[in-house]
């Protein structure tokens, strides 16, 4: 095994001890894991893990390559992946175009590998979740004092877009005019979207319009047919003007994820944060005495009793009403399986 060069540090002063292999600086920040065994450009690119350090319980990382096909965004968000094991070497799939390490040395990220990830996964379950990384091994910390005001931090004014952008599918456009002005015009209020949400929602032919959470007018509430709560970081209850935008919304909605979050609070339901958070391809989900398996990645949730719920925790999973979807999961998967896939065809029809 190789020599380390850097260390762990949880609140307890429980140390952890590994290599760092690309880049190297010290930092103070939450740490979360991920039981998916696959999907890491996915995961590395979601803006929901804006400024976090992510533990990959898989043991081996890095053997399927990189691909620019399955990203979710254009840069990775998270600030530190660690892993047990990790793949140097390119890989023989044939959607690789290069080694794992390349895109994240580009990205100024720090990878780190020999560390048990075992026990670091079973420290986090214990409510431990944030941490010292740091490369000079003789540094020593005690306080914590950073928690809060980490907690409070504004991530979506990061992760939103900065620019309005249309997306739809031009070539159905071009050979169905007279249908253009049919289809349903949908805005999509960005705090960190995935990819993947928007391809899912241009299959079904609605015309989309992705804005910053800023730039929401009353305008749109009387020439779009709907809106999209996306996903994204940070806390919900910090986003308290935009909790107000929200109640002004009289048309139906699709809320995801964080977006879900925000919805329950425009709607008086409290929420809470969860001790380890969810974030995974593995998690089975009660949906209206139904079980399916869904993509999660948060770390609050809604207190709220509903017939949609973890069959981890019984946690409520979503609130479905006349023109309302609001999910706490991801229908979008990516990684994950399409089991809530069914939801933007749900959408599409209350349009």
């Amino acid at each position: 095994m190789n020599k380390s060069n850097c260390k762990i540090i949880f609140s307890d002063g429980k140390e952890f001890y590994g290599r760092s292999l690309c880049y190297k600086t010290n930092f103070f920040n939450e740490i979360v894991f991920n039981t998916s065994n696959l999907g890491y450009e996915e995961i590395i690119t979601d803006p929901s893990y804006s400024n976090q350090s992510l533990v990959l319980t898989t043991p081996y990382v890095g053997n399927t390559g990189f691909n620019y096909q399955d990203l979710e965004s254009n840069r990775i968000w998270l600030s530190c992946m660690i892993t047990r094991s990790f793949f140097n070497l390119r890989s023989n799939n044939f959607r690789s175009v290069n080694k794992l390490l390349f895109y994240l040395k580009k990205n100024k990220i720090v990878l780190l590998e020999n560390f048990d990830t075992r026990s670091i996964t079973k420290k986090i379950i214990k409510g431990f979740n944030y941490v010292y990384i740091l490369h000079n091994k003789i540094l020593k910390v005690k306080n914590f004092f950073f928690k809060k005001s980490i907690e409070n931090i504004p991530y979506i004014k990061y992760t939103s877009t900065k620019i309005n952008y249309l997306y739809c599918n031009f070539e159905h456009i071009y050979k169905n005019k007279r249908v253009f002005f049919y289809n349903k015009k949908v805005i999509v209020i960005d705090f960190g979207l995935k990819t993947s949400i928007l391809k899912n929602l241009v299959k079904r032919n609605i015309f989309l319009l992705i804005i910053n959470y800023k730039n929401f007018k009353d305008i749109y509430l009387r020439i779009f047919d709907g809106f999209v709560l996306t996903n994204g970081p940070g806390n919900p209850k910090t986003y308290y003007k935009i909790i107000r935008l929200i109640k002004k919304i009289n048309k139906p909605i699709l809320a995801i994820c964080l977006g879900h979050q925000l919805y329950s609070l425009s709607n008086n339901i409290k929420i809470k944060r969860l001790k380890f958070g969810h974030h995974g391809s593995n998690h089975p989900i009660n949906f209206l005495k139904k079980c399916f398996i869904s993509s999660q990645n948060h770390n609050y949730y809604c207190d709220n009793k509903t017939k949609i719920f973890s069959l981890f925790d019984k946690t409520n999973q979503g609130i479905i009403k006349k023109n309302i979807i609001s999910f706490q999961g991801h229908p979008e998967a990516c990684p994950g399986p399409n089991d809530f896939s069914f939801i933007f065809k749900k959408f599409y029809k209350i349009l």
